[in-house]
């Protein structure tokens, strides 16, 4: 839930839209989203009362459904609003309290028909211990605030259930509680996260987004396997889904290998400079821009050695940078074809 009206200790401000008037504090919003319930705290106050929401510009937005109190009730009370507040981040707005049509509760000198407690510090709402004594009426503090809905996205479905390849576009997401603005991130183990693009939402339960693996700035991601174990994450007014796991694959018939423990003998394997670790990851392709797929035959083995009777070039994943190499020529010896590279045309990465 996100709190609305926190930590507010200041003057309430006295408006006329009723009668008698009602007093009211302010509060700018930390988030956008649905509100359809807003809390009031009372001590001995019978009665009916309302909430009541106004813009900065003194106008009345929307009051609450009544609601009847009882002098035996101490502590937080509900009041519903129907149909829900709209509430928009880093707007202005003030919350008051309207009791019977005759007093407004937090109003100075009144002792009929109750009192409210009022706030004097602390984490806000919070217990009824950082309050007043009971009974204390105060003239221009009022202890209420609002609370967003907990409307969180939620993820069902991406791209119909199927992997998702490098640079696919329109990628198909369904689930709940979608908005407008809302944003979609791809994780991986080691705390990396990247923002999707062109993410359009067609409604509460629909939207597409753009895959983007290998953003120009901040970190990478790599093809998913049991290492690379990717998750999409949904984020919309301050509140964030559930992670579900996606499969990130390659575009085209290129392969990919995440290695494991390396062959010692570096003369049948692909070497770096600093040369690679358990957790890089490896593709092959056909092609110096890594658009084909690799000569058939060639396959790639998790210790860095591979099968191959044709050249074909090679990019790594460095998990310590979370960054992709550039492509590199991978030169197949003829006179022991599969056994790996002998220097000449690069063998190295």
């Amino acid at each position: 839930m996100t709190i609305l009206a926190g930590d507010d200790t200041q003057t309430g401000t006295q408006y006329g839209t009723f009668n008698p008037s009602v007093w009211a504090t302010e509060f700018t919003a930390v988030a956008s989203g649905p509100c359809t319930i807003g809390y009031l705290y009372t001590t001995n106050t019978s009665g009916t009362v309302y909430l009541v929401l106004y813009d900065a510009a003194s106008s009345l937005i929307a009051q609450s459904e009544p609601t009847t109190l009882s002098s035996t009730v101490t502590g937080w009370v509900e009041c519903m609003f129907s149909p829900a507040l709209n509430i928009t981040s880093g707007t202005q707005y003030w919350v008051g309290v309207y009791l019977d049509g005759n007093y407004t509760i937090g109003y100075g000198g009144t002792t009929s028909p109750g009192s409210m407690q009022y706030y004097n510090g602390g984490t806000w709402p919070t217990a009824p211990s950082v309050f007043a004594s009971h009974g204390t009426v105060v003239y221009n503090n009022i202890s209420a605030y609002l609370e967003l809905n907990a409307t969180l996205p939620v993820v069902t479905t991406v791209n119909g259930g199927n992997p998702i390849a490098e640079g696919a576009t329109s990628v198909s997401l369904v689930g709940e509680n979608f908005v407008s603005g809302m944003t979609i991130a791809l994780t991986q183990p080691n705390g990396i996260s990247v923002t999707q693009t062109n993410v359009t939402v067609t409604s509460a339960t629909a939207a597409t987004f753009d895959l983007v693996m290998e953003p120009s700035q901040g970190d990478q991601l790599a093809y998913s396997d049991s290492t690379y174990v990717t998750d999409i994450v949904v984020s919309a007014g301050g509140q964030s889904s559930a992670p579900v796991a996606v499969t990130l694959t390659t575009s085209n018939g290129q392969t990919f290998q995440t290695l494991g423990i390396l062959n010692v003998n570096t003369s049948v394997r692909i070497e770096a400079s600093p040369d690679f670790v358990p957790g890089n990851q490896l593709e092959f392709a056909g092609d110096a821009a890594g658009t084909t797929a690799p000569p058939a035959g060639t396959v790639p083995h998790a210790d860095g050695s591979f099968a191959a009777t044709a050249d074909f070039y090679v990019r790594a994943y460095i998990a310590a940078d979370a960054a992709w190499t550039p492509w590199t020529l991978i030169t197949v010896s003829p006179e022991q074809p599969g056994q790996g590279f002998f220097g000449g045309g690069g063998g190295g990465v």
